[in-house]
């Protein structure tokens, strides 16, 4: 298994066995309080078995005999124990699990802010250009499953006219037609967009190429620069993974949550970092 793989698996058990004992305590059904609490009685022996627990006859105890201390007791070290695991893998392993992670899952969290907190100073004006691309990636995304409020999608229409013109003008010219002749109909075609008077291919085509166009800017911008937005990213988390017990645990779980996907969307990143 990879660095990141065992992390993540680490992490997980944490998480999960914390919703088990979440679900016995706040779950007022009983079939749930019964299948959380098998399923920590199980774990709990598991986790005591394997640490040899001097006390316990293994031989003849079984999940469901073994005593409510004892359960804790093996909670307790299961959890415990997971967490000094992962702890551990992400201090001796930091660059290979953060590395492991993709670049779009890593882009992702760019504006959250204890990363943003930790970059470099030149990393505001960095965002402000990624969030621009960003911003046009989102929208057309949102166009492509029809989810574009009228607002949205009028914006959207009107950055996109101007590129029904520009291959409507460029079309025109490669196909011989005078320059002027191209020129005015593709400025009729950009009044169509605008409008919704023009077949939603044209328009489905050109917000196609909006977003080629504003990841095309940003990663020359990137280019230029010689960093990438990723390096940024984890350079910041690497500081807070060297930092005190509050900069190292943040640094955790976001790396946790990065690697699993529980920021699904970059807006949503933003909105849970400044929730907390």
């Amino acid at each position: 298994m990879t660095s990141l793989e065992d992390f993540v698996g680490y992490m997980k058990e944490e998480e999960e066995i914390a919703t088990l004992v979440k679900q016995r305590q706040k779950d007022s059904r009983p079939n749930k309080i019964e299948e959380a609490r098998k399923k920590l009685r199980e774990y709990a022996y598991n986790k005591l078995k394997e640490a040899g627990q001097p006390d316990i006859d293994f031989s003849t105890e079984t999940p469901d005999t073994l005593g409510e201390d004892k359960v804790r007791l093996g909670i307790e070290h299961g959890i415990e124990k997971a967490g000094r695991d992962s702890a551990k893998t992400l201090e001796s392993s930091f660059n290979d699990v953060v590395n492991a992670i993709p670049q779009e899952s890593l882009e992702k969290i760019a504006a959250l802010k204890p990363v943003v907190e930790n970059a470099e100073k030149d990393y505001a004006e960095y965002l402000g250009h990624y969030q621009e691309y960003r911003a046009i990636k989102e929208l057309v995304e949102k166009y492509n499953a029809g989810k574009l409020n009228p607002k949205e999608k009028d914006f959207l229409t009107q950055i996109a006219a101007g590129k029904v013109r520009e291959n409507i003008v460029k079309r025109m010219k490669d196909k011989g037609y005078d320059s002027d002749l191209a020129e005015k109909i593709g400025n009729l075609a950009s009044l169509s967009a605008r409008d919704g008077r023009i077949n939603e291919e044209h328009i489905k085509e050109s917000v196609g190429k909006v977003l080629e166009g504003a990841e095309k800017k940003f990663r020359e911008y990137e280019t230029k620069k010689g960093k990438k937005m990723v390096d940024y990213i984890r350079e910041s988390l690497g500081k807070m993974a060297t930092g005190n017990t509050d900069e190292f645990e943040n640094a955790r779980n976001i790396i946790y949550k990065t690697a699993t996907g529980k920021f699904p969307e970059y807006r949503s990143a933003i909105k849970e970092s400044e929730e907390e």
